[in-house]
């Protein structure tokens, strides 16, 4: 049980800065003095990938299954459309979301 904790709020802890940081570049791009909203389709397949998968960790505090298969699917997609992606510090979204699946895992 304190394995299922210890990973639970591992997950938990280390989505708090990426959603806040992410978040944080959602807003600029859209709304920023510099607005650079995505103009090329690998620019929005990027954006939307970052905005599901940050959706999906938020989601994944309270639903660990849903949120964490959607996230890695979000960044499978992205990945599957530009695998340079995931050389991007951006690699810490699916392991935060393997984490909260692992937790969802060892609770079952």
């Amino acid at each position: 049980m304190k394995m299922v904790k210890a990973v639970r709020w591992t997950a938990r802890i280390l989505s708090v800065p990426i959603l806040f940081i992410g978040g944080f570049f959602i807003v600029a791009y859209a709304v920023g003095p510099e607005r650079s909203l995505p103009t090329t389709l690998p620019e929005g397949v990027a954006y939307v990938v970052m905005i599901v998968s940050l959706l999906a960790l938020a989601v994944a505090w309270r639903w660990e299954l849903g949120g964490s298969i959607l996230a890695l699917v979000a960044v499978a997609i992205g990945a599957a459309y530009n695998w340079r992606g995931l050389l991007s510090p951006a690699i810490i979204v699916p392991i935060d979301a393997v984490l909260f699946l692992l937790g969802w895992g060892l609770s079952q």
